[in-house]
């Protein structure tokens, strides 16, 4: 886009935030706004004859756009909220119901990312009869190949799920999602990651009108991602093997990003004190 064809205005801003928000959730929306930001203080430094849309927005639409910043502290689900997921959609035996059960259930076991969910093969899933552990591989962030543990009973609701879909067991060469669509004479096609984004903000919207899970939740892959990191900490496991689950070469973003430890004091104080 030229710039001097074409002033980038306030409400065009805010229009994107809006789509962005709708589309991918708050903290994407913020993240994006703060890159336009980035670039419109760039433009401005290099045209200072520029109009910044920044310097002109109006109050209430800069307030909106930094809703984010309180959307972005780190939350994850709680152990009861996590049953009442798992037990709210293992009920729905629809396609779709058994869709979102398996995906739900791989990312809440795993950690894994939104686009390594929806590029698992078939040869993505392998088993060690040693030690009955099942395992997902794939490429994942920074092309870097990926190896996790997955618990079996999510590997069995992936297989029922795709069987629901195609009404068939999975061969070689076929992905494990699917998403619900259909084309005239093309083949299903693969789960994608702005089809999954809304599946889990849907699913998030019906829990918390069935009052299961707060409010201020909001649902997204990584929100399954910190839940998995946090209660695998909650429940003791070492800082070093979280690191080697998490993939996260980085210690600091590990405990800082992927790991709720808000907690109360009070529990602490009533020991302390010995009430009760």
């Amino acid at each position: 886009m030229c710039i001097r064809d074409r002033q980038w205005t306030p409400a065009h801003i805010e229009k994107f935030y809006d789509h962005v928000r709708e589309r991918n959730g708050i903290s994407t929306a913020y993240n994006r706004i703060a890159g336009i930001r980035k670039v419109c203080s760039n433009i401005k430094e290099e045209m200072p004859f520029w109009e910044n849309p920044f310097d002109i927005m109006p109050e209430s639409v800069q307030t909106k756009l930094k809703a984010g910043e309180t959307g972005r502290k780190k939350k994850a689900l709680y152990k009861r909220e996590v049953r009442a997921v798992l037990e709210y959609l293992r009920a729905d035996t629809t396609i779709k119901g058994k869709q979102n059960y398996a995906m739900v259930y791989t990312l809440l076991t795993t950690g894994l990312r939104a686009a390594e969910l929806c590029s698992l093969q078939y040869g993505s899933i392998e088993h060690d009869p040693d030690t009955d552990i099942w395992y997902l591989t794939g490429i994942g962030k920074g092309n870097r190949p990926f190896r996790v543990e997955v618990y079996p009973e999510a590997v069995k609701a992936i297989h029922a799920a795709f069987k629901a879909r195609l009404g068939r067991d999975w061969k070689q060469g076929d992905s494990l999602f699917y998403s619900l669509e259909s084309y005239r004479g093309k083949a299903p096609a693969r789960m994608n990651k702005s089809t999954l984004w809304v599946r889990l903000r849907d699913i998030g919207n019906h829990l918390k009108e069935a009052g299961l899970v707060r409010q201020e939740i909001e649902f997204s892959a990584h929100l399954f991602r910190r839940t998995f990191l946090t209660l695998l900490s909650k429940e003791g496991m070492r800082t070093v093997a979280l690191q080697q689950h998490s993939r996260h070469s980085n210690i600091s973003t590990l405990t800082n990003h992927y790991i709720d430890d808000t907690e109360s004091t009070r529990p602490y104080l009533d020991r302390i004190l010995s009430v009760g």
